[in-house]
C-alpha cells in the first residue's frame, strides 16, 4: 500500500497520471491476449479470425431516446401594461416581470386572477 499522506499535490497528479497510463497498458495488453486466444481457437476449427469476424454483424448505434413533447405551462403571470403578455412561472423571468418587480410591484400583484 503506498502513503499518500507525505505527498505533495504535484506529486499525487503525478502519480495519478502514472496509473491512467498503466490501466490503458493492461487494458490494451488485455485486448491482445484476448485476440491471441480467439485466434487460436478459430485456428483450432480451421478458420482466421478475419473470417470469423467477416461474418459478425456490424455493431448498432443506439438511438437517444426522445421525450415526449409536453404541452405548454398555462400562463401564471400577466403584465398589467400589456394583457396579451404572459409568463407560466417556469424557467428564466422575462424582462418585463424583472422590471415590473424591481419597480415595487410583487409577484402577487403580477398574478393572473
Amino acid at each position: 500500500m503506498v502513503d499518500l499522506n507525505g505527498k505533495s499535490k504535484r506529486e499525487l497528479k503525478a502519480l495519478l497520471k502514472d496509473i491512467d497510463k498503466e490501466i490503458v497498458r493492461r487494458r490494451k495488453q488485455a485486448l491482445r491476449e484476448a485476440k491471441r486466444l480467439v485466434g487460436d481457437i478459430a485456428k483450432k476449427h480451421g478458420f482466421t479470425l478475419q473470417q470469423l469476424l467477416a461474418d459478425a454483424p456490424a455493431p448498432v448505434k443506439r438511438k437517444k431516446r426522445q421525450s415526449a413533447p409536453r404541452p405548454p405551462k398555462p400562463p401564471k403571470y400577466q403584465d398589467p401594461r400589456s394583457p396579451e403578455t404572459t409568463w407560466s412561472g417556469f424557467g428564466r423571468p422575462p424582462e418585463w416581470f424583472k422590471d415590473l418587480l424591481n419597480s415595487g410591484k410583487s409577484e402577487s400583484d403580477l398574478l393572473i386572477a
